[in-house]
């Protein structure tokens, strides 16, 4: 279902230059100078050792000279407490770019109403920056 909502946002929005894949986004945010450490990440541990994957949910983000749009997709299932997560990895990102001189575009995609006072609210306290 998240990636469904990302999706459709995507189809919404076809103007906007959409990173596509990890490889790419990893790419675009070094060629800014920000290096992977300040990249949200999860490393997969299994019996061959670990595997670092960055912005591991591969929710929809677009970059160009401007700004940065990032979306979350909240499938209905979740508290708060996910959105408030995912944006807490993407906190030192957000800075570097900000840093930079781009504006931070955070969108929350959800289905249903209550979905959506709940990612509001939330929003509402990040829009200080």
């Amino acid at each position: 279902m998240r990636r469904l909502l990302g999706l459709d946002y995507v189809l919404e929005h076809p103007r906007l230059p959409w990173l596509p894949t990890e490889a790419d986004r990893v790419a675009a945010f070094e060629a800014l100078g920000i290096g992977r450490g300040l990249l949200p990440q999860r490393v997969y541990r299994g019996a061959l050792g670990g595997l670092r994957r960055f912005f591991p949910l591969g929710l929809p983000i677009a970059l160009d000279t401007e700004r940065a749009v990032f979306v979350y997709a909240e499938p209905g299932y979740e508290t708060a407490t996910a959105i408030r997560s995912w944006g807490a990895k993407h906190g030192d990102l957000w800075k570097g770019l900000w840093d930079l001189g781009l504006k931070i575009e955070v969108v929350a995609v959800v289905r249903r109403w209550k979905e959506y006072g709940r990612t509001s609210r939330v929003l509402a306290n990040w829009s200080r920056y």
